[in-house]
C-alpha cells in the first residue's frame, strides 16, 4: 500500500481523530440531513481537510448547508465558494461563504 495513504490513515490515531470529529459533528445544525452528507462521508471529509489544510474550499452542491457548516468547523481559516442550482433550500448559510 502507498506510504502516503498509510500515513494519512494512521490506525493508531483514527480513534482520536474520530473523537475530535464527533465532538464537532454532534453539534451540527441539521440533525436529519436526508439526501445530504452523512456521518461516514463527513468523517472522511474531516480527515482530508485536516491533512490538506486548504486556504480555499469550493463546494459544488450545497443542498441544505450541512457540509458547509462542517467544513467551516474543520477549517475555520478557509474561504468558501459555494455553488448550487437552487439556493432557496439552504437551511444553514455561512457568513464566511460566497454563494453562486
Amino acid at each position: 500500500m502507498n506510504k502516503k495513504i498509510i500515513d494519512f490513515i494512521n490506525k493508531k490515531n483514527i480513534y482520536a481523530d474520530f473523537k475530535k470529529f464527533y465532538n464537532i459533528y454532534k453539534k451540527r445544525p441539521i440533525s436529519n440531513n436526508e439526501n445530504g452528507i452523512k456521518i461516514e462521508h463527513a468523517f472522511y471529509l474531516f480527515l482530508v481537510i485536516k491533512k490538506l489544510k486548504p486556504k480555499f474550499i469550493i463546494e459544488s452542491g450545497v443542498f441544505a448547508g450541512q457540509s458547509t457548516w462542517l467544513m467551516e468547523k474543520f477549517c475555520p481559516q478557509a474561504k468558501f465558494f459555494c455553488f448550487d442550482l437552487n439556493l432557496k433550500k439552504i437551511k444553514y448559510k455561512s457568513k464566511k461563504a460566497k454563494y453562486f
